[in-house]
C-alpha cells in the first residue's frame, strides 16, 4: 500500500532586531553583541509578548510574508535578514521559516495597534527569552540567533 506524504501548510515567525541608529547589532562593553529584540503583544492574551509572525498567503513566498506579517503585526519596515531557521510541527502539519529583520523604520499608528489595541516593546536577548516562557518554540528562536550572532544580514 503506497501512502502519500501529506503537504505542510506554510507559516512562518520572524525575528525583529533594534533599529537605534539602524544598527541591528550594539557592541556590549566586553566586546561581545547584544541583540534588541521587537516583540509584540498577543492578540488573544494582552499581557503576553510572543515573535511577531503569521500565515503565508497562498502562492507567497516566505520571506514576503515575513515583511508583510511584520508590518500589519508590529507596524515597522525594514530589511529581511538572513534565515534563522524552519521548524515543522508533525501533529499539525505546520511549517514556520525565521527570518531575521532590521527596523529600518517605526510608524507611530499601524492597523493592528488601532484595531486589535496591539502593543510593541524592544527587549534585550535575554529578557525577550523570559517573556517569551509560555511560548518554548519561539525561545529557540532567540538561542538560534545568538548562536548565530556574527551576522544577521
Amino acid at each position: 500500500m503506497e501512502t502519500k506524504a501529506t503537504p505542510y501548510q506554510a507559516g512562518f515567525s520572524s525575528v525583529v532586531l533594534n533599529p537605534s541608529p539602524y544598527d541591528p547589532l550594539w557592541p556590549d562593553l566586553l566586546g561581545g553583541v547584544v541583540h534588541i529584540i521587537l516583540l509584540v503583544s498577543s492578540s488573544r492574551y494582552k499581557d503576553r509578548w510572543i515573535v511577531p509572525g503569521g500565515g503565508i498567503e497562498p502562492s507567497e513566498p516566505p520571506a514576503i510574508a515575513a515583511e508583510r506579517e511584520v508590518f500589519e503585526e508590529a507596524g515597522v519596515r525594514g530589511k529581511l535578514g538572513r534565515l534563522i531557521g524552519e521548524f515543522e510541527n508533525n501533529d499539525k502539519k505546520h511549517r514556520t521559516s525565521v527570518f531575521a529583520f532590521i527596523v529600518t523604520e517605526l510608524l507611530e499608528e499601524w492597523e493592528e495597534k488601532k484595531n486589535l489595541g496591539r502593543k510593541r516593546e524592544w527587549f534585550s536577548l535575554s529578557e525577550a527569552k523570559e517573556k517569551l516562557q509560555h511560548q518554548p518554540l519561539q525561545v529557540t528562536y532567540l538561542e538560534l540567533l545568538e548562536k548565530k550572532e556574527d551576522k544577521v544580514s
